[in-house]
């Protein structure tokens, strides 16, 4: 039965990121239509699989310890400033303007929805994201095949989605300090 459940748990989280990835990178839908395909996936199955297996406990998963509470929150704002020196390292190497048109062109992201998608993005997102890769990915296998693996396999997943997501986001300018511009 213990396997039976642990495979459960990798379906779910495999199948949840390959269909993501296509959502990225094959289907392409507006925001909102994206929004509910990672909210059934990333949310609703897992709770429907972890409703339906009585041996599996959210509250192990969803309930952090002060120690970890803490830890996660200092990582959080190094990482931060990290994703923020990264920017200010390749901003003259790396053309980031074709985001503006991707996010407008392929996701319907524009003027009028802008601050909901931000606020989503900011706010249930990134739960949704740390419920599915840390607590599914991470800590409901924590225990079958041990922290390495458990760490191993939820950054894969999280690099697949990722990687998806960030297809197209910008080009290599054609030299060092040349950006390339785009007329609107």
């Amino acid at each position: 039965m213990k396997n039976k459940v642990f495979f459960g748990k990798l379906i779910i989280i495999i199948i949840g990121c390959i269909i993501m990835a296509i959502t990225d990178l094959i289907l392409k839908p507006q925001y909102i239509i994206k929004s509910f395909i990672k909210i059934f996936f990333f949310l609703i199955i897992p709770l429907i699989y972890f409703y339906k297996n009585k041996d599996l406990s959210l509250k192990k998963i969803l309930v952090p310890s002060k120690k970890g509470f803490i830890l996660s929150l200092t990582l959080g704002i190094v990482v931060y400033i990290i994703i923020i020196g990264g920017y200010l390292i390749v901003r003259n190497f790396y053309d980031f303007s074709l985001i503006v048109d991707l996010l407008s062109n392929n996701v319907g992201v524009d003027k009028s929805n802008f601050i909901f998608v931000a606020l989503y993005i900011s706010f249930f997102n990134s739960l949704l994201e740390e419920f599915f890769f840390r607590g599914i990915a991470f800590l409901s296998i924590i225990e079958d095949v041990g922290r390495k693996k458990a760490y191993l396999f939820s950054a894969i997943m999280f690099s697949i989605y990722h990687i998806a997501i960030m297809n197209n986001w910008g080009s290599m300018s054609n030299s060092v300090g040349e950006t390339k511009t785009y007329d609107k």
